[in-house]
């Protein structure tokens, strides 16, 4: 298609998913598997990333909605029900093997909502989330987007993993681990190796 006429933050769009298409030619499809959809709101959004990634030959490029405002927590699982139903994201999916990742904000939801409203709208939304994959036959993996801080859903891991509602996990879980939580966790070997013993005895 033609991009002479499009916006100078269109163009930089396709430049970065040509990007990605160069780095999967020369290193590999596992180097940039996946495309993380910050502030999803809805249906669009997320056929919009597909239809970017289909145009730039990265086929097979999985698209995580990353679900972080209050609001777009709530609205969360209707949200990937009507993706699963959609005919052009279920042929996708199917590429996958029905697997799907949903990344869940908690810094933004924290300044959004506060730190009360925040968890309990993740608690829901994770929730709501796993029925849905279940009436679906997708098989869901949680990408949880926790920071450093208490506010910005930091704190113990086993503590914060053993708190998630029943059934979310199923053996899957992802979290970021970021800035000084990094040097703290994962300096000293014997810190990093008590730290991941806390975490997978969590989620075993």
């Amino acid at each position: 298609f033609r991009t002479s006429s499009f916006s100078p933050a269109a163009q930089e769009m396709l430049a970065t998913f040509r990007a990605v298409r160069e780095i999967r030619e020369k290193v590999g499809v596992q180097a940039t598997d996946r495309f993380i959809l910050s502030m999803t709101r809805g249906v669009a959004d997320v056929l919009s990333v597909l239809w970017l990634a289909y145009e730039t030959q990265n086929h097979g490029l999985m698209v995580v909605p990353l679900f972080e405002r209050i609001e777009d927590l709530g609205n969360c699982g209707g949200v990937m029900r009507l993706l699963y139903q959609d005919p052009v994201y279920k042929k996708h999916l199917n590429t996958l093997g029905c697997c799907q990742e949903i990344m869940l904000g908690y810094s933004d939801s924290n300044k959004d909502g506060g730190f009360l409203t925040s968890n309990w709208y993740l608690y829901k939304a994770q929730t709501d989330l796993t029925e849905t994959a279940k009436v679906f036959g997708v098989t869901q993996t949680l990408f949880h987007g926790r920071g450093g801080t208490i506010g910005r859903g930091g704190g113990p891991t086993n503590q914060a993993i053993l708190a998630q509602p029943r059934g979310t996990i199923n053996g899957r879980i992802k979290m970021t681990e970021q800035g000084e939580v990094i040097s703290s966790k994962y300096s000293n070997p014997l810190l990093a190796e008590r730290n991941l013993e806390l975490m997978i005895s969590a989620v075993l």
